[in-house]
Protein backbone atom coordinates (compact mmCIF):
# COMPACT_ATOMS: atom_id res chain seq x y z
CA UNK A 1 0.00 0.00 0.00
CA UNK A 2 1.33 3.63 -0.96
CA UNK A 3 1.53 6.03 2.11
CA UNK A 4 0.78 9.88 2.02
CA UNK A 5 4.23 10.06 3.31
CA UNK A 6 5.78 8.22 -0.02
CA UNK A 7 4.17 11.62 -1.91
CA UNK A 8 5.54 14.28 1.07
CA UNK A 9 9.18 12.34 0.72
CA UNK A 10 9.34 12.69 -3.29
CA UNK A 11 7.79 16.37 -2.98
CA UNK A 12 10.30 17.71 -1.17
CA UNK A 13 12.94 15.96 -2.78
CA UNK A 14 11.45 17.51 -5.88
CA UNK A 15 11.81 21.04 -4.00
CA UNK A 16 15.36 20.48 -2.86
CA UNK A 17 16.35 19.42 -7.21
CA UNK A 18 14.49 22.54 -8.09
CA UNK A 19 16.18 25.13 -5.33
CA UNK A 20 19.88 23.04 -6.97
CA UNK A 21 18.45 24.33 -10.51
CA UNK A 22 17.72 20.28 -11.54
CA UNK A 23 14.67 21.36 -13.55
CA UNK A 24 14.16 17.77 -14.63
CA UNK A 25 15.21 15.56 -11.72
CA UNK A 26 12.78 18.20 -9.70
CA UNK A 27 9.94 17.88 -12.25
CA UNK A 28 10.13 14.03 -12.69
CA UNK A 29 10.21 13.79 -8.57
CA UNK A 30 7.06 16.14 -8.16
CA UNK A 31 5.82 13.61 -11.22
CA UNK A 32 6.37 10.64 -8.59
CA UNK A 33 4.95 12.83 -5.55
CA UNK A 34 1.70 12.96 -7.96
CA UNK A 35 1.36 9.42 -8.55
CA UNK A 36 2.54 7.95 -5.25
CA UNK A 37 -0.75 10.97 -3.80
CA UNK A 38 -2.87 10.26 -6.43
CA UNK A 39 -2.50 6.31 -5.38
CA UNK A 40 -3.40 7.24 -1.70
CA UNK A 41 -6.19 9.40 -2.10
CA UNK A 42 -7.77 6.73 -4.87
CA UNK A 43 -7.23 4.21 -1.56
CA UNK A 44 -8.38 6.47 1.14
CA UNK A 45 -10.64 10.05 -0.93
CA UNK A 46 -10.42 11.38 3.26
CA UNK A 47 -6.63 11.40 3.57
CA UNK A 48 -5.88 15.15 3.46
CA UNK A 49 -2.52 14.64 3.64
CA UNK A 50 -2.33 13.14 0.37
CA UNK A 51 -4.66 15.31 -0.93
CA UNK A 52 -2.40 17.94 0.08
CA UNK A 53 0.54 16.46 -1.30
CA UNK A 54 -1.18 15.42 -4.79
CA UNK A 55 -2.33 19.57 -5.07
CA UNK A 56 0.98 20.52 -4.00
CA UNK A 57 2.70 18.37 -6.93
CA UNK A 58 -0.06 19.42 -9.25
CA UNK A 59 0.79 23.06 -8.75
CA UNK A 60 4.60 22.20 -9.46
CA UNK A 61 2.98 20.55 -12.86
CA UNK A 62 0.97 23.39 -13.83
CA UNK A 63 -2.25 21.48 -13.79
CA UNK A 64 -3.87 24.22 -11.43
CA UNK A 65 -7.40 23.53 -11.52
CA UNK A 66 -6.77 19.92 -10.50
CA UNK A 67 -4.33 21.27 -7.89
CA UNK A 68 -6.78 23.30 -5.88
CA UNK A 69 -9.44 21.07 -6.44
CA UNK A 70 -7.16 18.03 -4.06
CA UNK A 71 -5.92 21.27 -1.92
CA UNK A 72 -9.36 22.78 -1.42
CA UNK A 73 -10.57 18.99 -0.57
CA UNK A 74 -6.94 18.68 1.81
CA UNK A 75 -8.50 21.90 3.84
CA UNK A 76 -11.64 20.45 4.62
CA UNK A 77 -10.01 17.16 5.48
CA UNK A 78 -8.54 19.30 8.04
CA UNK A 79 -4.86 19.90 6.57
CA UNK A 80 -3.09 22.77 7.66
CA UNK A 81 -4.97 26.03 6.24
CA UNK A 82 -2.16 28.42 5.63
CA UNK A 83 -0.47 25.59 3.97
CA UNK A 84 -3.01 25.41 1.58
CA UNK A 85 -3.76 28.61 0.90
CA UNK A 86 0.22 29.01 -0.07
CA UNK A 87 0.12 26.22 -2.41
CA UNK A 88 -3.53 27.80 -4.17
CA UNK A 89 -1.55 31.18 -3.76
CA UNK A 90 1.35 29.72 -6.13
CA UNK A 91 -0.90 27.97 -8.77
CA UNK A 92 -2.33 31.63 -9.34
CA UNK A 93 0.93 32.91 -8.99
CA UNK A 94 2.28 30.54 -11.51
CA UNK A 95 -0.39 30.97 -13.66
CA UNK A 96 0.14 34.59 -13.77
CA UNK A 97 -3.56 35.25 -12.07
CA UNK A 98 -1.99 38.21 -9.94
CA UNK A 99 -5.14 39.58 -8.08
CA UNK A 100 -5.88 35.85 -7.33
CA UNK A 101 -2.66 34.77 -5.76
CA UNK A 102 -3.33 37.86 -3.79
CA UNK A 103 -6.31 37.11 -2.17
CA UNK A 104 -4.91 33.30 -1.41
CA UNK A 105 -2.06 35.06 0.31
CA UNK A 106 -4.06 37.34 2.52
CA UNK A 107 -6.37 34.30 3.60
CA UNK A 108 -3.47 32.26 4.85
CA UNK A 109 -1.87 35.23 6.53
CA UNK A 110 -4.99 36.17 8.03
CA UNK A 111 -5.49 32.28 9.64
CA UNK A 112 -1.45 32.42 10.51
CA UNK A 113 0.60 36.12 10.17
CA UNK A 114 3.80 34.50 11.16
CA UNK A 115 4.11 32.47 7.84
CA UNK A 116 6.90 34.10 6.16
CA UNK A 117 7.15 32.49 2.94
CA UNK A 118 3.55 34.21 2.13
CA UNK A 119 4.34 37.71 2.61
CA UNK A 120 7.29 37.15 0.43
CA UNK A 121 5.36 35.50 -2.74
CA UNK A 122 2.59 38.53 -1.75
CA UNK A 123 4.87 40.83 -2.51
CA UNK A 124 5.37 39.63 -6.02
CA UNK A 125 1.88 39.66 -6.33
CA UNK A 126 1.56 43.06 -5.38
CA UNK A 127 4.59 44.19 -7.54
CA UNK A 128 2.98 42.47 -10.53
CA UNK A 129 -0.43 44.60 -9.42
CA UNK A 130 1.62 47.83 -9.07
CA UNK A 131 1.60 48.41 -5.73
CA UNK A 132 4.93 48.78 -5.42
CA UNK A 133 4.48 50.42 -2.14
CA UNK A 134 2.61 47.31 -0.56
CA UNK A 135 5.21 44.62 -2.10
CA UNK A 136 8.34 46.68 -0.31
CA UNK A 137 5.57 46.39 3.14
CA UNK A 138 5.67 42.54 2.10
CA UNK A 139 9.42 42.00 1.53
CA UNK A 140 10.15 44.03 4.61
CA UNK A 141 7.77 41.85 6.86
CA UNK A 142 9.57 38.46 5.30
CA UNK A 143 12.92 39.98 6.27
CA UNK A 144 11.82 40.88 9.49
CA UNK A 145 10.54 36.78 9.86
CA UNK A 146 12.75 35.22 7.99
CA UNK A 147 16.03 37.12 8.17
CA UNK A 148 17.79 33.43 6.63
CA UNK A 149 15.27 32.52 4.43
CA UNK A 150 16.12 31.77 0.98
CA UNK A 151 14.23 34.41 -0.34
CA UNK A 152 15.69 37.04 2.00
CA UNK A 153 18.69 37.96 -0.10
CA UNK A 154 16.61 39.20 -2.66
CA UNK A 155 14.47 40.28 -0.50
CA UNK A 156 17.14 42.46 1.33
CA UNK A 157 18.21 43.69 -2.02
CA UNK A 158 14.82 44.90 -3.06
CA UNK A 159 14.17 46.81 -0.11
CA UNK A 160 17.93 48.50 -0.42
CA UNK A 161 17.79 49.79 -3.89
CA UNK A 162 14.11 51.27 -2.82
CA UNK A 163 15.79 53.04 0.01
CA UNK A 164 14.68 51.29 3.28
Amino acid sequence: KIKSVDAMAAYFQGELLNQQKKRPEANAAWQAAAKSAAATVKADPTNATAQFYLGAALVRAKRFEEARTALRLAVRGGFDEPMVNHQIGLSYMFGKKWKEAKDAFDLGLSVDPRYAPMYFYRAMAWDELGRKDNMLIDMDQYVKLAPNGPDAGFAESVLKSSGR
